[in-house]
């Protein structure tokens, strides 16, 4: 979608305020409830029905909530034309199923790695920031055919106005999260009181508020933030500089809001204030075949279908745009990838505890044909 009159420009502080409630949401997540904000280990989880379900779906529904509030405030946001035009459709649903294999296998996506992995410092997030982002470069770089004239008029055209405050989105963004911040500060004062511990039911419907509360704040980032349009044209390497800029500027306030949340909670031993129960994963070291696969099927999906397959963006741009076939053929793929990870897993699983029957039967048996004979009678 060209930078029109009609279409505002993202701008320097768009982009930092977005990043801002991005890492709002992480920290909320976090420090209430021990969750690490992994949009598609949230999704992935709702198919297959892992724990914690009904936290997972809350945080869907506040995305829902979002993107039905953007395309009312900022309807400029979103992708209009189909993406299925400069890709076959076979090839978006590639793309797709490998974006989403990889994440599962990879335990976690763009935010549960870039961001939050990142933030923790964790040597397996690194690994699979790095790997993901050189594949997707390369294999953009290799099926790209655009020239660079029309991408210069773009840059040339977004300095124009990157540094200028557009006011009136801001107070409507601002409108926007302000019941958030109203809920968030009465679930705050709820936990630090303990009223959920005299009352049952409010340890049911805590969480799922918190989750909608993130869910909520998360979409509102993304789509503030400029993400989903500049994804979806980066037609060229060089235009890569301001797309590079504008997720810096995105990345470095919700890093820095993320990497407080877990310092803090690391001096409690990783312990949130509503649920003490709940502990956030500590295994940061540990770099297995399972993130190196999955960063490459992450990255060759996302440079493959043009980086529009990035999950924190093609779930807003699906619920924006249901009836897109391009997004629609995308989601698909995703979603068919996760679910062909859960069958491998599940098929891994099953032949594992099959040959570990077979291996002590057959030692059971071994055991039993040396067992010695017992000694005769002397009577």
């Amino acid at each position: 979608m060209e930078p029109t009159t009609t279409t505002p420009i993202t701008t320097v502080f768009d982009a930092t305020i977005g990043g801002m409630a991005i890492g709002l949401s992480i920290a909320v997540n976090a420090v209430l409830l021990g969750r690490i904000t992994c949009l598609s280990e949230i999704l992935g989880g709702i198919l297959t029905f892992d724990q914690s379900w009904f936290w997972r779906v809350s945080f869907q529904g506040g995305i829902m909530v979002a993107v039905f509030l953007l395309k009312k405030s900022f309807p400029y946001a979103f992708v209009i034309e189909s993406v299925s035009q400069p890709l076959a459709t076979w090839k978006l649903a590639i793309a797709g199923a490998l974006v989403g294999f990889g994440t599962r296998l990879a335990k976690g996506g763009f935010s549960g790695h870039a961001i939050c992995g990142v933030s923790r410092r964790s040597y397996r997030s690194i690994t699979f920031v790095a790997i993901f982002t050189c594949v997707a470069l390369l294999v953009h770089w290799f099926t790209t055919c655009d020239g660079g004239s029309v991408v210069n008029t773009r840059n040339a055209h977004w300095l124009q106005e990157a540094f200028v405050l557009r006011v009136e989105p801001l107070q409507s963004f601002f409108t926007c999260i302000k019941p958030v911040f109203i809920g968030l500060v009465g679930v705050i004062f709820v936990s630090v009181k303990g009223i959920q511990r005299s009352v049952p039911s409010l340890r049911f419907l805590l969480p799922l508020l918190v989750g909608g509360y993130a869910g909520y704040l998360f979409a509102m980032g993304v789509g503030y933030s400029g993400w989903m349009r500049w994804l979806s044209n980066l037609d060229g390497i060089g235009n890569a500089s301001v797309l590079l800029l504008l997720l810096l500027l995105t990345l470095f306030p919700a890093l820095l809001l993320s990497s407080s949340c877990f310092y803090l909670l690391q001096a409690e031993n990783y312990r949130p204030i509503l649920y003490s129960h709940h502990y956030i994963p500590i295994e940061l070291d540990r770099v297995d075949w399972q993130v190196i696969v999955g960063a490459i099927c992450f990255g060759w999906g996302l440079g493959w279908s043009r980086m529009r397959t990035l999950p924190e963006t093609l779930v807003l741009q699906w619920m924006g745009n249901p009836y897109d076939v391009g997004y629609r053929v995308l989601w698909i793929g995703m979603v068919v990838g996760m679910l062909l990870y859960t069958v491998c897993n599940w098929l891994f699983i099953a032949l594992c505890k099959k040959k570990k029957s077979k291996m002590s039967s057959r030692s059971s048996i071994s055991t039993s044909t040396h067992q010695p004979s017992p000694p005769r009678s002397t009577i």
